[in-house]
């Protein structure tokens, strides 16, 4: 799959303007609870965010864009935990396009969110958890990645 800056270059040049880059990886120390287990996943919808509604292909990406129950267990399983303000929101890109759901994991239902420049989150009403991934594997997962120099070996 091609990145999202190859077939969008105007969004390209946004995201790189808005400063999406950062130095070091600032990760929680544990990544998604073991057990999890997804129980619901909507079709992806895109946000209403001028940039992405004037990007020619973004709505039909986002429109496209699916995942399975065992799709969003992968990307959890290979996603990065990220604590409050670790600066996850500059090493990765933002897209008006997410997927949400509900899991259970750690006892807990939460519900979450899928980015579709590979970050999520996890809500149960009383906490936020964060993630990102920037593992390989999460590239046919999601419609952008991160930059080089952050890929998880």
């Amino acid at each position: 799959m091609k990145r999202m800056t190859e077939k969008f270059p105007v969004l390209a040049a946004v995201l790189l303007m808005a400063g999406c880059q950062s130095s070091g990886p600032a990760q929680a120390p544990d990544a998604p609870e073991q057990g999890l287990r997804v129980l619901s996943v909507s079709a992806a919808e895109l946000g209403p965010t001028t940039h992405g509604r004037e990007e020619p292909g973004l709505a039909e990406a986002c429109r496209d864009w699916r995942l399975t129950p065992e799709q969003v267990e992968r990307f959890f399983s290979l996603s990065q935990r990220y604590a409050e303000g670790s600066g996850l929101h500059q090493r990765f890109y933002f897209l008006p396009c997410r997927i949400t759901g509900e899991l259970q994991a750690d006892g807990q239902r939460w519900n979450f969110a899928i980015n579709a420049a590979a970050t999520a989150s996890w809500n149960n009403g009383n906490e936020i958890r964060e993630f990102g991934c920037s593992a390989a594997e999460c590239e046919p997962l999601v419609l952008m990645m991160p930059d080089g120099g952050e890929a998880e070996e």
